[in-house]
């Protein structure tokens, strides 16, 4: 009897030793449980009590150490760079592979003028992730915003060549950071067509033109297609820089056609593609063609004057048009005297409101000089208009118009074929 007491109270010492140690055990593991939250409550008010309560309740979280390190750096009030420092270490402790914290740490070292200590962090950063787009951003911001352009331009044009798509970010970045054009055309973008053609297209899009005339004169242009050609072109001539106009244009022609310019054989007439058996290119120093609600303008391969080609226009008969049918910007030259002529063909052209040559100045308003109207039914004819140019003016726009009626009965209907047109200068007035 005495034994089994002893058993009983042996045994029930033994489940109060197990229960005690389950209840310590638990509260323990509640404890490790409910660190992280409330250290996570701490680090939410921002402090610098809270962050370090958060450290000594979670201390193997290497983001809050992170924290206490920015805490410091960038205290408005009393920084302190040397703390920062000291946490951003421990930081990289517990997590070697953070690239926030290096980059912070490499801040760090730059503002206080350690800049050898600022560059092998930042080499670190890169080594840690050589591919990935993010850190080399990261990476060459921070070069950029610390003043360190080449080590910048280098990281950015990687990036650049692993996101091509986010080109537009660096250039706006360092336009932002007032790094000049030249540097950034020689240092930043990448030798290779692709590259030059989206910057150049960064550039007209962002109507920076003096750039985009820089980087046009450095790209390749084996390659280039006519659009980047005549929307640069165009652009040009819309800011009145016809020299740099022409010089695309001509960049243009050699690499479509292998010549620089097309004319008469006499070389005297200026008007392009004038027998216009050439694609027409609608821009640039080529024909604009237009349409209106009841008029088809289109190439004509059957009926033509000269060459192999006209352009054909069809008025439906049930429309009152004001129609610039094709037009042509031309540079010339200011107090000149030009010859404008084009040959038409008629068929049924009703209305007395038929079509006739139009030239007026670009940014000359006094020059607006028309040739005869022509309607009913015509054989192939020459028609043509003398005009002077003002003082001011050095591009006119060559044009074959028909104006709205007036008159009651203005429905115009009939066929037309324009061809032979030619622009040639007869003297200088002064």
């Amino acid at each position: 009897m005495k034994r089994n007491k002893k058993s009983q109270r042996g045994g029930a010492g033994l489940r109060v030793s197990v229960y005690t140690s389950v209840i310590f055990l638990s509260l323990f593991l509640s404890y490790l449980l409910i660190c992280p939250y409330l250290a996570h409550l701490a680090a939410e008010s921002q402090t610098e009590e809270g962050f370090l309560k958060a450290v000594r309740l979670d201390p193997d979280n290497a983001a809050y150490y992170h924290d206490l390190g920015r805490y410091y750096q960038f205290n408005l009030f009393q920084p302190d760079i040397k703390k920062a420092i000291s946490f951003y270490e421990k930081a990289l402790r517990l997590n070697p592979m953070s690239v926030s914290s290096l980059l912070d740490l490499a801040r760090a070292y730059q503002f206080i003028g350690e800049k050898a200590r600022a560059e092998m962090v930042m080499g670190n950063v890169v080594k840690l992730n050589p591919m990935d787009p993010q850190t080399i951003w990261d990476v060459g911001v921070f070069y950029v915003v610390e003043g360190m352009p080449l080590q910048g331009m280098e990281s950015l044009k990687r990036y650049i060549e692993l996101d091509p798509e986010k080109q537009s970010e660096v250039y706006d970045l360092c336009y932002k950071m007032g790094i000049t054009p030249e540097y950034i055309l020689y240092n930043l973008v990448p030798h290779s067509f692709r590259f030059y053609r989206d910057y150049l297209g960064y550039l007209m899009d962002s109507n920076m033109l003096d750039n985009a005339v820089m980087a046009y004169k450095r790209m390749p242009k084996d390659g280039m297609n006519k659009d980047i050609f005549l929307r640069l072109c165009n652009l040009l001539i819309a800011k009145g820089r016809y020299d740099d106009a022409m010089d695309v244009w001509k960049d243009l022609l050699k690499t479509i056609r292998g010549k620089t310019r097309l004319a008469n054989p006499d070389g005297r007439n200026l008007i392009y593609n004038g027998d216009l058996d050439y694609d027409i290119m609608n821009g640039g120093f080529d024909w604009r063609l237009r349409k209106a609600e009841g008029v088809d303008v289109y190439v004509d391969n059957d009926i033509y004057m000269a060459g192999t080609r006209s352009i054909g226009i069809t008025f439906d008969g049930e429309h009152n048009p004001d129609i610039t049918v094709m037009k042509q910007i031309v540079v010339v030259k200011p107090q000149t005297r030009y010859m404008l002529k084009a040959h038409i063909k008629t068929d049924g052209l009703t209305t007395s409101n038929g079509l006739f040559l139009e030239v007026t100045g670009i940014g000359c308003n006094s020059l607006d000089a028309r040739s005869e109207v022509v309607t009913g039914t015509n054989l192939w004819k020459e028609i043509g208009v003398e005009f002077s140019t003002p003082d001011d003016c050095k591009a006119v726009v060559v044009a074959v118009r028909r104006q709205r009626s007036l008159r009651f009965d203005n429905k115009i209907g009939g066929n037309a074929w324009i061809d032979g047109i030619s622009l040639t200068q007869t003297d200088d007035r002064g």
